[in-house]
C-alpha cells in the first residue's frame, strides 16, 4: 500500500495514510544525536506496524535538530512552540490525537496533550515536566545534553519549561513512564506530586 509522504524538512515528516479512521499518531523524538540533522525520526519501526497504520489517518514524526526542547520549534517559519502548536492544531483538525516520545519527546508529547485538540491520550518515556528544576538539580551533570540545557534556561525563559500548571489547567490524559533509579526521572517524579489531577 502506499501512503502519501510529506517531508516538510528534516524534522518534520507527515503520512497520510487515508484511512477513513479518525485517528491522528504524533510521534516525538528525544535529543537522540542518531538522528540529527538527518531524515531519520525515533518512532518509524514502531509505526510501521500493520495495526498502527491499519488505525491511522495521518502519522506525524517531529524533532528538534537544534536539540534545545524544541524552544526554537522545528523550522524558519515553525520557529517556536507556540508556532508548532499552531501549525499541529492545522494539520491535526477535527483528528483524535494520540501523542508518544521520550526525553525530550516525551517532553513534548506532554506539552502538546495540554493544548491540541481532541487529544486522546500522551505517552511518556522518562519525559521531563519541569525543566526548571531538572536543570538546577542536575548542574552537576556533565553530559552535553544537560550542560547545553543548563545554558539554554540561563539564556532564556520559556513560558512552557515548567508543565505542572498546564498539566493541571487542561487535565490531559498522560501516561508518564520513569526509571525508579534513575536520579534525573526521579526529579520528574517528585514534579508529579505538584500536578493536581493524578
Amino acid at each position: 500500500m502506499r501512503y502519501k509522504t510529506k517531508i516538510l524538512n528534516s524534522n518534520l515528516k507527515i503520512i497520510d495514510v487515508n484511512n477513513k479512521s479518525e485517528w491522528c499518531y504524533i510521534f516525538c523524538t528525544s535529543n537522540a544525536e542518531a538522528t540529527h540533522n538527518s531524515n531519520k525520526f525515533e518512532w518509524e519501526n514502531i509505526s510501521s506496524d500493520r495495526r498502527i497504520v491499519k488505525s491511522a489517518n495521518k502519522m506525524i514524526f517531529i524533532k528538534d535538530d537544534t536539540l534545545c526542547y524544541y524552544t526554537n520549534g522545528i523550522s524558519t517559519e515553525i520557529n517556536s512552540i507556540k508556532k508548532l502548536i499552531i501549525f499541529l492544531k492545522k494539520e491535526t483538525n477535527k483528528l483524535k490525537i494520540k501523542l508518544v516520545g521520550n526525553s525530550a519527546g516525551g517532553y513534548l508529547a506532554m506539552l502538546l496533550s495540554c493544548f491540541l485538540p481532541n487529544v486522546e491520550r500522551a505517552v511518556s518515556f522518562g519525559g521531563i515536566i519541569n525543566i526548571y528544576k531538572w536543570t538546577g538539580t542536575n548542574s552537576d551533570f556533565t553530559f552535553d545534553q544537560v550542560t547545553r540545557l543548563t545554558n539554554l534556561v540561563k539564556e532564556k525563559k520559556e513560558t512552557y519549561f515548567n508543565l505542572v500548571p498546564f498539566i493541571n489547567k487542561y487535565k490531559p490524559r498522560i501516561f508518564h513512564f520513569y526509571a525508579s533509579n534513575c536520579k534525573s526521572d526521579l526529579i520528574e517524579l517528585d514534579c508529579c506530586k505538584n500536578i493536581t489531577n493524578l
